[in-house]
């Protein structure tokens, strides 16, 4: 567990380069909301899954002491894509149509100090997706909620932060940014620095034309996406890169009114989904897989006779 806390130190450090995710969200003709996004980390391959949580699941967060942490049942079942850990969900949607991701954000954020004589309010900065995509079904919900929580890091030490984007199935979509100490919630507005990255994604969205459905916007939103896709070497001097095909680890879309998330990997470029509609939350049992079962881009051989 040390170890797994320590790649997590690691990662909100921001000491591996090409950390640098990007999102984007776009509305249908049709009324369909989606948001979709990257992840990057390009030091090695990054442990990725999907969780499958029910309605009633039980979760104890973590604080830089252990897993003594704000104690909450899911109100809500959800499908979240996790990093590192099974209980850190990097991106996901609930049974509501909420949806939230969480976004690297060196050096700019400031949490509250950790106080561990508050730790039944402590909520794990890696876990608050997790929680607010348990307990709350809109934006306004989880704006009020949080204020009665401690959002902080595992490691303190560490110093660097990650942002929120939260969505629900109305179109409302805000970001949660934690500056010295106190959340804010702000309304959404040629390398691979983050900056670089915001200005491309903004003019593609700007140009991009109208989508007639959820699908048309989720398709579209891979494409846009795909520009962002970071190759390894870039960062890494000569005969040092990692062995993984990409720095972009994957990348995700999610259909609120519909209620479907979508992802592909570096390893597997095929895009798969899964249909919170088709989900039993109430029976269901947890559930954590890995994104890829084999790490290896399938090849369709065509057969010419």
């Amino acid at each position: 567990m040390k170890r797994t806390f320590l790649w997590a130190a690691l990662l909100l450090n921001g000491t591996a380069p090409a950390l640098a995710c990007t999102g984007i969200s776009f509305t249908a003709r049709d009324g369909a909301f989606v948001t979709a996004r990257t992840i990057e980390w390009g030091e090695s391959p990054l442990p990725s899954g999907y969780v499958v949580i029910p309605r009633q699941h039980e979760t104890v967060s973590y604080t830089p002491t252990g897993a003594n942490g704000l104690s909450f049942r899911a109100k809500y079942g959800a499908v979240g894509l996790t990093i590192v850990r099974e209980e850190f969900i990097a991106e996901g949607i609930n049974e509501a149509g909420l949806s939230a991701g969480l976004f690297y954000f060196p050096h700019y954020g400031k949490y509250p100090a950790y106080d561990s004589t508050r730790n039944d309010r402590t909520l794990s900065d890696l876990q608050y997706v997790a929680w607010i995509l348990s307990q709350f079904s809109s934006v306004d919900e989880v704006k009020a909620a949080t204020q009665t929580v401690r959002v902080v890091s595992i490691d303190p030490s560490v110093g660097s932060t990650v942002h929120w984007r939260i969505a629900d199935a109305s179109g409302k979509q805000v970001v949660l940014e934690f500056i010295d100490g106190e959340p804010g919630f702000l309304g959404i507005p040629g390398d691979v620095t983050p900056p670089s990255r915001f200005v491309r994604i903004a003019f593609y969205k700007a140009t991009a034309p109208a989508c007639e459905t959820g699908l048309d916007a989720v398709l579209q939103s891979f494409h846009i996406l795909n520009n962002f896709d970071i190759p390894i070497g870039i960062e890494h001097p000569e005969g040092h890169a990692p062995d993984i095909p990409s720095a972009t680890q994957w990348t995700s879309a999610i259909d609120l009114a519909n209620r479907r998330l979508y992802y592909k990997t570096s390893y597997n470029n095929s895009i798969r989904c899964i249909d919170l509609k088709k989900i039993d939350f109430a029976r269901i049992g947890y559930q954590a897989h890995p994104l890829d079962t084999i790490q290896q881009q399938p090849i369709e051989e065509l057969s010419i006779s």
